[in-house]
């Protein structure tokens, strides 16, 4: 790492220091990020919508610093400082100089859809730098390939596999590319098959308990893309990478593919190429896709466009573009981060700023004035304050036998998270993971309901009063306007009623 340029650790810095400052500027959690505290109260080897991975890597660190929102929001700044120096380490190992090395890192680094992943916490953050690690570790192999090498990357993309399953999308871009290069002669050993068997046997405790659990992922993925996801083409998903990558860096990673996958030689660029086209290719095919997921496959394509910008400053009248690069992409960059980080208040980017500049909508939902991203981290204090007075004000003898459930994890999450404050008990969810969970110790004859439809929780209980609705303001418009129910008299045991509502989606 000595000989890696000096500019690389500074743009490193500077992304950890812009995540940091922006971690909590009059925004709460994250929607997803109360529930992956829920399930770091619940380890397991897997969970209805994720493998355990980063799950894990949570509960350590909450262990140590607790469950704030900025000790959570310096968990990813942390990972995309890390990915920002590995972004400069693959750029040099595929023959990068101090330019290339601090242009490509700073590319990855302000990249919008970057930006918004290292905001909070998720499984996301992690596989971006699974990527990286496993692009450099490929490259080094290729030239090198002794097994310390490839049981090394064996284990890498298995504990990817623990943390997120896109990492196949990795794995099967890498075996084509072997297979469509003269690199196919390193499968001649045994070293790479045994590569692949690391990585199963790491794998294993998940695949393990999706077998024990009558593989609930696969329940979750298929109602996840026939009713949730939109559907994704080809000029989509290319549009989404141009927006999400920065439309000003489109020429960079277009000519950086091209130099990939014109490359023979000794080197790996070429499957890098093959790589980035497959997973392209498997998007496709599935019909849906978020705009990160081709992401994954870029840091390649940056760096080769980066180290074709640096070869030009040999020719004089280009000497200029280098330095000119780096600079265009770092100033408008940073100005362009309030569109992707919570540097305004919520008021200031209601409404801002025009749609075409707004994250591709990879899900049906209804929008609101603010960006959904900003839109999910609204109104938490306010939905479990609401739920809390309606709690407060139920008969004493109710409130010793009720129990409490949210209509989605992220209300079940919020109301965990937050409730205690309130005098409120855990609460339960129908949703996902939380489903799995249980209904608690109550017996269902008096439960409190944070949002969901009037009619389902009437399918179950003879008596369901809507008390109250939150006003949550900028929040997710399928969020706001909610009602707290008090429901009483199930028509079942509340083990039947549990089994009926589950939701994986």
């Amino acid at each position: 790492m000595a000989d890696l340029a000096r500019g690389v650790w500074w743009i490193a810095l500077m992304k950890l220091a812009i995540h940091l400052a922006t971690s909590a500027r009059g925004y709460g959690y994250f929607g997803d990020e109360p529930y992956y505290l829920a399930c770091a109260d619940h380890l397991a080897w897997g969970y209805v919508d994720h493998p355990p991975l980063s799950i894990g890597v949570l509960a350590g660190w909450t262990a140590l610093f607790g469950d704030s929102l900025a000790a959570l929001r310096t968990l990813p700044a942390l990972f995309g400082a890390a990915s920002v120096v590995a972004m400069g380490v693959l750029t040099r190992d595929l023959g990068g100089g101090a330019r290339a090395q601090a242009l490509a890192a700073l590319v990855f680094a302000l990249a919008p859809v970057n930006l918004v992943i290292h905001g909070y916490y998720s499984m996301n953050a992690i596989d971006i730098l699974v990527w990286l690690l496993a692009f450099i570790l490929f490259a080094r192999l290729v030239r090198d390939p002794t097994p310390a090498r490839w049981l090394g990357l064996g284990a890498l993309l298995g504990l990817g596999l623990l943390n997120k399953f896109s990492v196949a999308w990795l794995g099967a871009g890498l075996f084509v590319g072997l297979c469509a290069t003269p690199h196919r002669r390193l499968l001649a050993s045994s070293w790479p098959w045994l590569a692949g068997l690391v990585a199963a046997l790491v794998f294993a405790p998940h695949l393990a308990w999706q077998v024990a659990h009558d593989f609930p992922t696969r329940e979750f993925i298929a109602t996840a893309t026939t009713r949730k996801m939109v559907p994704v083409g080809p000029l989509e998903l290319f549009a989404q990478q141009v927006l999400v990558m920065n439309p000003l860096v489109l020429p960079l990673w277009a000519v950086g593919l091209y130099q990939l996958l014109r490359r023979g030689g000794p080197g790996p660029e070429r499957v890098f190429g093959i790589v980035f086209v497959v997973t392209a290719a498997i998007l496709v095919a599935n019909g849906t896709s978020r705009p990160n997921y081709l992401t994954l496959a870029q840091p390649p394509l940056v760096a080769a466009g980066a180290i074709a910008v640096e070869r030009l400053q040999a020719r004089a009248r280009w000497r200029w573009l280098p330095a000119t690069a780096i600079g265009v992409v770092a100033v408008l960059g940073l100005l362009g981060s309030v569109l992707t980080l919570p540097w305004l208040p919520p008021q200031a980017l209601a409404g801002g700023g025009p749609d075409a500049l707004r994250a591709p909508e990879a899900e049906r939902r209804e929008v609101g004035a603010l960006d959904p991203h900003f839109a999910d981290m609204i109104g938490w204090p306010v939905i479990v304050g609401t739920v809390a007075d309606v709690w407060a004000a139920l008969p004493a003898a109710d409130r010793e036998q009720a129990g409490l459930i949210g209509f989605s994890y992220s209300e079940a999450g919020a109301l965990d998270l937050l409730g205690a404050a309130h005098g409120l008990p855990p609460a339960a969810s129908p949703h996902n993971g939380y489903w799995r969970w249980g209904p608690g110790s109550t017996d269902g004859a008096v439960m409190v309901m944070a949002g969901g439809p009037l009619e389902v929780w009437q399918r179950y209980w003879a008596r369901v009063e809507p008390v109250v609705q939150w006003d949550c303001g900028l929040c997710l418009p399928s969020r706001n306007h909610q009602w707290v129910y008090v429901a009483r008299d199930p028509k079942r045991p509340i083990e039947e009623i549990w089994a009926e509502l589950r939701r994986y989606d």
